[in-house]
């Protein structure tokens, strides 16, 4: 669109067919393309309570929380979401193995968005490895 010396071009993503995720969209989590299930139903994650910036430590100069590899148990934390100058610290719900942190680091999230994928052990596992 043109209107004297201003222009203005909008450019239309390609089409996505059906079953297909798009190079920059979501990835899928309960199903593969083909409907099969995938590891990610076996998997708990740690979700994002509110809107904010995710951090993995409590200051820039702290180790991280949780690491792959860890073992966490119900209420431990995992990391923060800065929300309004507000430090809101992040628990696991529920024990289990850090098999990937899914957000970087000073990262901005959205309520509910997965920030940590969680591995399931027993309680008694988590404290016994």
């Amino acid at each position: 669109m043109q209107d004297g010396q201003t222009t203005v071009e909008v450019e239309w993503p390609e089409q996505v067919r059906e079953g297909q995720v798009p190079a920059d969209g979501p990835r899928p989590d309960a199903a593969d393309l083909d409907g099969s299930l995938t590891r990610a139903d076996e998997l708990n994650y740690v979700r994002a309570p509110m809107v904010g910036t995710f951090y993995h430590a409590s200051t820039p100069d702290a180790q991280p929380y949780v690491s792959i590899g860890d073992l966490v148990l119900p209420g431990q934390a995992v990391g923060v979401v800065e929300a309004m100058k507000m430090m809101n610290i992040i628990t696991a719900d529920a024990a289990g193995r850090v098999v990937e942190v899914l957000r970087p680091d000073a990262d901005p999230v959205q309520y509910d968005e997965r920030l940590i994928a969680l591995e399931p052990v027993s309680e008694d596992a988590a404290h016994h490895p």
